[in-house]
């Protein structure tokens, strides 16, 4: 009897509570809920976030993802019977059309981890937090936030810069203006910003103490003209930068081109003039230099490096056109793209979808990872030549 009676107690210890989710959490949610269109048919006021609903991960009944809704349509999409994925049955990358703004309630997601509302039509600013309401200033844990490819407007909040746990910011392809905040050349943690094309203004940002950063994109925004920043020298972190369209002027640091970690650069169509220096201490890993519609009259480069320096529309070209030729190892499997770099924790296709079918044992999860790479190839192919993927996130899909 004492055996009967200690395993109904353990069963009930094991049994589900009615709600699995912090209540503070469910009500930032349903905020989220409300102030969304078109969004999961499983978002209910009647079901559990942490449990019932897409696009929601939790660690103790606290949410610490928002994110992926862009890729859970493949799930229905996939038939065992069609295992080559036809490609015109792929979502676009505004597949799920979430119109709306983001609450200021989700500021309470205090333990939340990652936030992405990736490819969607929200519009609206970033809230930040006041004396009487909340804002995602106060997410303290967040390390990523992926708001690109949306309608966004207005300022970034110079409070954004408040939360030094952060280490991807990702702000593309939106419509944010005014100055890029002082805070955010300040956070110790970041590694990847993405600013690029958007509406910012006034100088370029100062990014000095950001010495953790490997992975910047500031294109096609309406910067001041102003010389190459002096933090081109000194990130020695930096694998890849891009400033393609940012009214640059002046010469180019011979120092950029000795970072350690260099892989890619690309600073086209801006007005960049005189010598371009690259003769010694060129970082071994440097694979790509678009100069691309730029003012520089001529180039002293090392005979050794020989992998794509693209200077079409320069000067020089009239002058001197054999500097000028692609060079053979151009073209390749990655044509003009060269051998674009991924940021920290990230891997390039096709190698992601190989490394992670490896670690899955089920052949139907690692059609579904295979399903998601598809997807980010075809969301990646107007932006970026090489797709690059975390597989850690790819993992918490399944």
């Amino acid at each position: 009897m004492q055996r009967l009676l200690l395993l109904s107690l353990l069963l009930v210890g094991l049994r589900p509570s009615s709600s699995q989710t912090n209540s503070q959490d469910v009500a930032a949610l349903q905020a989220l809920m409300k102030n969304w269109q078109n969004v999961p048919q499983n978002w209910t006021g009647t079901t559990d976030p942490c449990t019932s609903w897409d696009g929601i991960s939790c660690s103790s009944g606290r949410v610490t993802k928002v994110w992926e809704f862009a890729r859970m349509q493949l799930h229905w999409q996939y038939s065992e019977r069609d295992r080559k994925l036809n490609p015109a049955h792929l979502p676009g990358p505004n597949s799920n059309n979430f119109t709306g703004g983001i609450p200021p309630t989700l500021g309470h997601l205090s333990n939340l981890f990652l936030l992405d509302l990736t490819a969607n039509q929200l519009s609206g600013q970033i809230p930040v937090s006041t004396s009487s309401t909340p804002g995602l200033d106060q997410l303290v844990s967040t390390k990523h936030l992926y708001f690109q490819n949306n309608k966004f407007t207005g300022p970034i909040p110079e409070s954004l810069g408040l939360v030094q746990t952060l280490e991807m910011i990702l702000l593309d392809k939106n419509q944010f203006s005014d100055l890029v905040p002082k805070s955010i050349g300040n956070l110790g943690n970041l590694m990847e910003l993405n600013l690029a094309s958007n509406l910012l203004s006034g100088t370029v940002p100062d990014l000095s103490n950001a010495t953790q950063l490997n992975y910047l994109d500031l294109s096609n925004n309406n910067f001041a003209s102003s010389p190459a920043p002096g933090w081109f020298s000194t990130l020695t972190s930096l694998n890849t930068l891009l400033m393609d369209n940012d009214g640059l002027t002046g010469t180019i640091p011979r120092a950029l081109f000795s970072l350690p970690q260099l892989q890619q650069v690309s600073l086209a169509d801006n007005t960049l003039k005189g010598t371009l220096s690259m003769r010694s201490n060129i970082s071994p890993l440097l694979r790509v230099v678009n100069l691309t519609n730029n003012q520089i009259i001529e180039a002293n480069v090392d005979p050794g490096y020989n992998i794509s320096l693209i200077l079409t529309g320069n000067p020089i070209c009239l002058d001197d056109t054999s500097i000028c030729k692609p060079k053979q190892q151009q073209q390749g499997v990655l044509g003009q793209c060269g051998a674009v770099p991924c940021p920290h924790n990230q891997s390039a296709y096709p190698a992601t979808s190989q490394n992670s079918a490896s670690t899955r044992s089920s052949q139907s999860q690692g059609s579904m990872i295979f399903m998601v790479l598809i997807m980010h190839s075809l969301f990646f192919l107007k932006s970026k030549c090489t797709p690059c993927f975390f597989e850690k996130q790819m993992y918490s899909l399944f």
